[in-house]
């Protein structure tokens, strides 16, 4: 009989007081990205250097705050609560028994059971049995209890050995004061994906929008496949995820989807849409390889060759390991030692291989990781509770390179994802005594890295990727990817047999009776390693790598590449009444026009109408609908707010003036167009600002809200815990105005009113520069008057996976939009004394002076298009929003550039021709302005037409050779400040005459006369557009 569990009150889910999870670093990320660290069960954001801050509470702390209710993925402990809160539940089997009132008291209010079933989690090296429930709404982890045949809930520890099967043999302790139970909504299984464990295909990896994920094991397939079939039923869930995992009867569709999928990606790499890393991490992910089960942990080669050079020349072959070889067969000796261990096995009638070791096992990852828990705790465990021998452990990346390719026989380890974009890993932030070597006596710590790095974990990782992108690497990457993952595995010819026990269907635990056994295949697949999945049974195709190979093939221009060439829209793409304090993505996501937010009013995600406003004299939080005027659908009052934002569709984040920061969970029901349709409930409240928060920002990508204090001191809270991470300490007490996330690393930006500082996603410092150019700013006694140069408007990253030249990011200083790049240290002579890495002003791109507009209020990259919001001049008038487009970006037609198609007059100064049957309109593929042929024409290089001024920029651009062939000796002309960008006080000669137009050919104008023309354009625009 079904057991049946349900609420009968609407009383709210215990677990006021959210369970603290042991202490790590762990980074975050996204999709297919998302850390090796994060994914090994625990919070993605707790960070063993950081003090515990703020605590969550719940004390009704102001008026009008309504009870708080059951939240997705929430964590409850068994001694959470009051016990009278069990006499809410109507128990239809077995009143009394306590382990039963556990799991109700895990339910969500009104939910249903449907089906427990009885799953082991996978923690490091050991097994964590639970319960997994699945609900008429919400999915269910309760760890530590079991469900027997008869429908008893009970111990894990006290079930029969008939009712879980144990695949790793080892049981984690867990103290039953310590057992805890998650919820999540169908709604937040973001992926699934079916694994292997131990070589049983019986897995199933689970990941949700709070970042948590688990890999959990089923005593047999098809109890792994009903789930999943259920799961997919409740949550909808996109066929692109699903129709992997199908009912057995389906397997040909499933083996035909996933070759297709595989294809897919293939082809996406070849077109460089997605890079070398990401390309690996997707073929780990589809060859069974997960950061869930460190025995099938991701694999990633070792790239370079050269670890002592004080100077990484990657444009050298030498500079770069041979990935056409296995890392046992890449010297001559070491391939003469392969051959004879595979000729002596031979002899004696085994099965052959080359190497006793494996490149990629339990104890290989857990040494890289030595340094982070739970790494750390895993490694003890493998090691029977204690550090190896110092000189064993991973301590220096030279040494490792040396053993693993050269000097020890039994070392072919490969590398993991972390050497190639988590630098936490390499400092020993835990402060662990790992011991001294016994020769030299050196204490085992932070790792050493080459000279090239010079010291800086950051720089190190940066280094490694941007090898990892070259072109060297790109075009033989598919040499190793033969080795690795296709038909060159176990390749006697390519020195590339293994264990006859690593590979797939050599070992099945089921059929193993004798326990002594099954333990002892469980250690060798621990110990030994897994060779993975092999998914390619033909040569892997090659990398397209003519033209700019930084950018996908069929893209001609980039941001990061030809910054130079951003063409300002000639007319305002938006004008608001009031000032613009946020640019936003639109929701389509589509390039569209984006959204714009002002101060005190926020809009719903998902919700296009819905309004969230504070600021008001009673201290009142609303929620008002663009239905028939403003609509109020709910009211908080005594709400002191004076800043807030969205860190998820449904948590906002609002900051009070005494610096308290409040979560509140925002519920919305029918579209929230009636009064009581919307909600918000209190979810937690976070002390730990000493000063005024005098800015805020969110970052959706990896789960962290950021808030800026008066005193210099930025705090970082864990958006998805609910608890505050670390501070970020700048080194002058000037408030914090403007704070920018770049969504493809984590590096956050503070910026006072004159200093500009970049912080890793770890908290560590990177770089710092002033407004006025220099790390240190000038004071200079003789200038009487003169006005400092201060940031005023937001910072903006340009959000690429990767930028081999540094993050790229646009901040607003006065009337003038400055580009920096955060540029990585190179040395170019030996022994010199150089940072890290150094934040650079690269440009700065200028807006009319004509239009009326002051400072730069927000600024934004939307892919590779920049929108930038300004106040007016004088007031009264509306705040202007501008766009940055590179040129052919597109159809001409873009509707968020082009000026309305009401426009009857040609835009060029001194032309006044009226569009008409015979002379229609032509489009600018750079302002968007609308022009007669005369003056919209074609310009070699481009495939649209351009207008005089946006012909004058690009031409300009094809002198300095961005565009096409570069002239020998040509210099780039002064440019027009009114139109397009500049280099602050890189003005140069003008170009003699050199038409760049098609068919016709045209002189130039003196500069003077260029600007005036600009001017009276941007008058006409402005006119026309009003």
């Amino acid at each position: 009989m079904r057991v049946r569990l349900e609420r009968t009150d609407g009383v709210a889910s215990p677990g006021a007081h959210k369970s603290r999870a042991k202490l790590r670093d762990a980074i975050p990320g996204t999709d297919e990205l998302e850390s090796a660290v994060s994914r090994i069960n625990a919070a993605p954001w707790e960070d063993p250097f950081s003090l515990a801050m703020g605590e969550s509470i719940t004390e009704e702390e102001q008026a009008g705050t309504p009870t708080k209710p059951s939240t997705p993925s929430e964590q409850f402990k068994s001694g959470d609560g009051d016990d009278s809160d069990a006499e809410s539940f109507h128990e239809v089997e077995d009143e009394s028994s306590n382990k039963m009132r556990l799991v109700a008291k895990a339910l969500q209010a009104g939910d249903v059971v449907e089906s427990a079933h009885n799953i082991v989690r996978i923690v490091g090296v050991d097994a964590l049995p639970g319960l997994l429930i699945l609900g008429r709404r919400n999915l269910y982890l309760i760890d530590g209890l079991v469900q027997t045949p008869e429908g008893q809930v009970i111990e894990a520890d006290h079930a029969p050995r008939d009712v879980l099967s144990i695949p790793s043999g080892t049981l984690a302790d867990l103290d039953p004061s310590d057992q805890r139970s998650h919820r999540w909504t169908y709604a937040d299984v973001v992926e699934t994906n079916k694994r292997a464990f131990l070589f049983r295909d019986v897995a199933l990896e689970l990941y949700f929008a709070d970042k948590q994920n688990f890999l959990v094991v089923f005593r047999d397939k098809r109890e792994r496949q009903s789930v999943v079939h259920k799961m997919g039923i409740k949550s909808g869930t996109a066929p692109r995820v699903l129709n992997s995992f199908v009912l057995d009867a389906l397997s040909r569709a499933l083996v035909d989807t996933r070759e297709a999928q595989l294809e897919g990606m293939t082809r996406k790499w070849q077109n460089r849409e997605i890079s070398n890393f990401a390309y690996l991490q997707l073929l780990n992910q589809h060859a069974n390889r997960t950061p869930n089960d460190v025995t099938q942990y991701p694999v990633f080669p070792w790239v370079l060759a050269d670890y002592t050079s004080q100077i990484l020349d990657l444009s050298k072959k030498t500079s770069y390991r041979d990935l056409s070889k296995p890392m046992g067969a890449l010297t001559p000796a070491r391939r003469e030692e392969a051959l004879e261990r595979y000729q002596a096995m031979e002899g004696v009638g085994e099965k052959p291989f080359h190497y006793g070791t494996h490149y990629s096992s339990s104890m290989i990852v857990c040494g890289y990781m030595i340094r982070l828990s739970p790494f750390t705790e895993i490694f003890l465990a493998l090691q029977g509770g204690s550090f190896d021998l110092a000189d064993r452990l991973f301590s220096s990346v030279p040494r490792a390179w040396d053993s693993a390719s050269a000097t020890n026989r039994g070392d072919v380890r490969e590398l993991i994802p972390e050497f190639y974009y988590a630098p936490a890993f390499l400092n020993n932030l835990n402060h662990h005594d790992f011991g001294r070597k016994q020769v030299s006596g050196d204490l085992v710590d932070d790792v050493a890295l080459p000279p090239w790095a010079l010291s800086d974990p950051l720089l190190f990782v940066h280094m490694m990727r941007e090898a990892l992108e070259s072109d060297y690497v790109s075009r033989h990457l598919p040499e190793w990817i033969d080795l690795t993952f296709g038909f060159k595995q176990g390749d006697a010819a390519s020195f590339n047999c293994f264990h006859p026990l690593s590979y797939r269907g050599a070992v099945d635990l089921d059929r193993m009776k004798d326990d002594a056994e099954r333990a002892s295949s469980t250690a060798i697949i621990h110990n030994f390693g897994q060779t993975p999945l092999q998914i390619f049974r033909t040569p892997h195709p090659p990398r397209f790598l003519s033209g700019r190979t930084t950018l996908p093939c069929g893209q001609r221009f980039g941001v990061a590449e030809h910054w130079q060439m951003l063409l300002r829209s000639i007319i305002p793409i938006m004008d608001v009444a009031s000032r613009v304090h946020h640019i936003l993505e639109s929701d389509r996501g589509d390039g569209s026009r984006p959204r714009v937010e002002q101060k005190h009013r926020l809009a719903v995600p998902g919700y296009p109408g819905l309004s969230v406003q504070y600021g008001f004299a009673d201290q009142s939080v609303r929620i008002y609908h663009a239905e028939m005027g403003q609509r109020l659908v709910y009211i908080v009052e005594g709400i002191d707010v004076t800043h807030a934002a969205f860190a998820a569709p449904s948590l906002l984040v609002t900051v009070s003036s005494l610096g308290v920061l409040t979560a509140w969970r925002m519920a919305v029901k029918n579209g929230g167009l009636r009064r009581g349709d919307a909600s918000l409930t209190r979810e937690a409240t976070l002390r730990g600002a000493n000063r005024a928060v005098t800015s805020l920002a969110v970052s959706t990508a990896w789960s962290f809200v950021v808030t800026g204090c008066a005193d210099g001191t930025a705090l970082v809270w864990d958006s998805n815990r609910l608890r505050y991470t670390r501070a970020l300490k700048t080194p002058r007490n000037e408030p914090i105005a403007h704070i920018g996330i770049n969504e493809a690393n984590g590096h956050i930006g503070l910026a006072s009113a004159h200093h500009l500082y970049m912080f890793s996603l770890n908290g560590h410092p990177v770089a710092a520069t002033s407004a006025d150019g220099g790390r240190f700013p000038e004071i200079r006694f003789n200038e009487g008057a003169r006005e400092a140069r201060s940031f005023s408007g937001g910072i903006a990253f340009l959000h690429r996976e990767y930028l081999a030249s540094g993050d790229l990011l646009v901040v607003g200083v006065g009337r003038t939009l400055v580009l920096y790049r955060c540029i990585p240290g190179v040395r170019r002579f030996e022994d010199q004394d150089i940072e890290p890495w150094r934040l650079v002003r690269q440009g700065v791109l200028f807006r009319s002076d004509d239009h009326g507009h002051g400072d730069v209020t927000a600024v934004k990259f939307v892919g590779e298009t920049l929108y930038a919001a300004f106040e007016p001049v004088p007031p009264g008038r509306k705040h202007a929003v501008y766009q940055w487009s590179l040129p052919d970006a597109g159809p001409p037609l873009v509707p968020q550039r082009r000026v309305p198609d009401s426009t009857t007059v040609c835009m060029a100064p001194d032309c006044g021709r009226t569009f008409g049957l015979l002379e229609p309109r032509r489009w600018c593929g750079g302002c968007g302005g609308a022009f007669c042929g005369s003056h919209a024409l074609q310009l070699e290089f481009f495939e649209q037409r351009y207008c005089d001024v946006c012909r004058d920029r690009l031409g300009e651009a094809s002198e300095l050779g961005l565009v096409g062939r570069s002239r020998v000796g040509s210099r780039a002309g002064s440019l027009d400040p009114s139109r397009v960008g500049s280099v602050v006080g890189s003005r140069r000669p003008s170009v003699t005459e050199r038409g760049r137009e098609m068919p016709e050919r045209r002189s130039r104008e003196p500069s003077r006369d260029r600007v005036a023309r600009s001017r009276e354009r941007a008058r006409r625009a402005e006119s026309m557009a009003v």
